[in-house]
């Protein structure tokens, strides 16, 4: 009977704490307006063919009762205003709103074989002391071309399990019939085949992966190795690199575990 009694009133007591514990009520901030990037500071512009431009979001903690204001300063470009890219004098949060958006524009014409650097600051009384200046890296849109990527690569590879990377070495890719976007390469562990896919979607998130994938029935006594990605690899199809962390496994642990850096012969 004891322990019965115990339990209710445990239970009596987490319902009093339940029915105490609602939805907080929300925090209103009343301070200062100051306003700041607020999707980091960094971004990567591949500028398109019709010249998409690239958003960047300015806000403030609150609604203001009257429009905000700040001006955008380069601080540095290593292009061309106008030529290779245009920026505009300044950027509006409308009354009652806390954000709003402003584009760069890059030129695709005119940015073939470029890398091009943007910081742009905000200049006004109502900055705030962090997040004030953004870099933007621009560069001309490489499709992506599968073919592109079949043949020699050198790979860079260092292992959790060792102190050194690995000597560099060669990895040659082949085409997988019928399989989109997909390559084999007998290289990354020497006779044991391995599948890659690549995936284009998003021209500003270019990844590849190692589908979880049958390497061998028995490796060194061990039983079925296998071997995964540990993560989406970005590529790019203007430099031809790529980059990816991987595992090769068993049931009792993993026999490798590195990451892999390529470039294009």
């Amino acid at each position: 009977m004891k322990k019965i009694t115990i339990k209710l009133l445990s239970l009596f007591a987490v319902v009093l704490l339940l029915n105490g514990c609602g939805e907080a009520d929300p925090i209103i901030y009343s301070g200062p307006t100051f306003v700041s990037f607020t999707d980091g500071v960094l971004g990567d512009y591949f500028v398109q063919e019709d010249n998409t431009p690239f958003p960047i979001q300015v806000g403030i903690p609150s609604p203001a009762g009257s429009e905000v204001t700040v001006n955008l300063n380069v601080l540095y470009a290593s292009g061309t205003a106008g030529t290779h890219y245009d920026v505009p004098a300044s950027v509006t949060i409308p009354t009652g709103s806390v954000t709003a958006e402003f584009n760069i524009t890059g030129y695709f014409a005119n940015m073939s074989g470029r890398k091009d650097t943007l910081i742009i600051e905000m200049v006004s009384a109502d900055t705030a002391s962090f997040n004030t200046v953004y870099t933007l890296y621009l560069q001309q849109f490489c499709p992506f071309v599968l073919d592109d990527f079949v043949g020699a690569w050198t790979a860079y590879e260092k292992s959790d399990y060792e102190d050194d990377p690995y000597p560099p070495y060669t990895i040659n890719f082949a085409l997988v019939p019928g399989e989109a976007n997909t390559l084999v390469t007998e290289d990354i562990w020497p006779f044991f085949p391995i599948k890659v896919v690549f995936n284009a979607d998003d021209p500003a998130n270019f990844y590849w992966n190692i589908p979880d994938q049958f390497l061998v029935d028995d490796l060194l006594g061990y039983g079925e190795a296998r071997a995964v990605d540990l993560g989406n690899g970005p590529f790019s199809s203007c430099d031809q690199t790529a980059s990816i962390r991987y595992k090769v496994y068993v049931a009792a642990g993993n026999f490798e575990q590195s990451t892999l850096e390529l470039v294009k012969d």
